[in-house]
């Protein structure tokens, strides 16, 4: 009986072919992208892994050239032109970025080069529409004449200019507005007034009020957070809170919960309301109402008990 040989298939050179397939696409849109350099390297990759390439070279330049090896320099060239089209993109972006920084402040130029030109023009109108605007005590108006030229370096319009900003603000600061622009509000027209010290002193004081509320209303967001992640996933109740209710009740196996809220504060704290139902010493089921204040730690501050 002849025996025939088992034929085994050999998987290498059609994996070869895909992963051939697969850099010389890569190749293609780096090509196409300009990325020349990373190009080149996938396309060396790419004669390293083709079957008939890496043949004749195994055979005419490196003769027992082992494949894991050949495998091993065709990633080393993978990782190449990674390297070298993540690098020249990075340069053509910031080349591209450069440039429209460039043109940017080159409109911006021609732009306030435009403005000043139009106001050398207009000079005597503009600043006399501005005064009789002011003269009126229209300051909105006149803020509207003299924006348009807000970069006008002319002594003349400066002058005008930061009257009826001043004037503006002024304004603003007697319509009492918010702490945060309040403070800015003050601080222009120190800036602008050096002779009001008044305005330096409240823009200090508002505004180191101001980042005082916000770095509290930042940790009572943060125990508000610490405060959700101690309620109860069954029932919704403060477990630290309940704890320490049932450590005042007269009978704790009693305490049946009924809602929990969480408030916060001006401060770091939070305030936790629980409403519960327990016996009392009379041995009678009623309806009790605590209130405690929890800290940025979570220790709870105060527990009273609502009237």
């Amino acid at each position: 009986m002849e025996a025939r040989a088992a034929k085994t298939f050999n998987a290498w050179p059609l994996a070869a072919w895909v992963f051939s397939a697969l850099l010389a696409w890569v190749a293609v849109g780096m090509l196409r992208d300009g990325l020349w350099q990373g190009a080149g390297a996938f396309l060396l990759a790419v004669l390293l892994c083709l079957p008939p390439a890496g043949a004749i070279a195994r055979r005419r330049v490196w003769s027992g050239f082992p494949t894991w090896a050949s495998v091993a320099l065709a990633l080393l060239f993978v990782a190449l032109g990674v390297s070298l089209g993540a690098s020249q993109q990075g340069a053509r972006d910031q080349a591209r970025a450069l440039t429209d920084q460039r043109a940017l402040q080159g409109a911006t130029e021609k732009r306030r080069t435009e403005m000043a030109r139009e106001y050398e023009d207009n000079k005597d109108r503009i600043l006399t529409a501005a005064q009789a605007a002011l003269d009126r005590q229209d300051v909105e108006g006149a803020g509207r004449v003299l924006a348009r030229f807000a970069t006008v370096t002319d002594p003349d319009f400066r002058r005008l200019y930061i009257t009826t900003r001043l004037a503006t603000l002024r304004a603003e600061i007697a319509g009492s507005p918010p702490d945060a622009r309040l403070a800015a509000a003050y601080a222009e027209v120190a800036n602008l007034d050096p002779t009001d010290t008044e305005a330096e002193s409240f823009s200090r004081v508002i505004g180191e009020r101001v980042a005082k509320e916000n770095t509290a209303a930042v940790a009572g967001l943060a125990t508000m957070t610490t405060a959700r992640g101690r309620l109860s996933q069954w029932d919704g109740s403060h477990r630290d809170v309940v704890a320490a209710i049932k450590a005042r009740m007269n009978d704790p196996d009693s305490f049946e919960h009924v809602g929990t809220q969480l408030l916060r504060t001006d401060g770091a704290d939070v305030i936790v309301l629980t409403t519960f139902r327990g016996k009392n010493g009379f041995g009678a089921l009623v309806l009790n109402t605590y209130t405690a204040t929890v800290g940025p730690d979570g220790r709870i501050l105060s527990l009273t008990k609502d009237s």
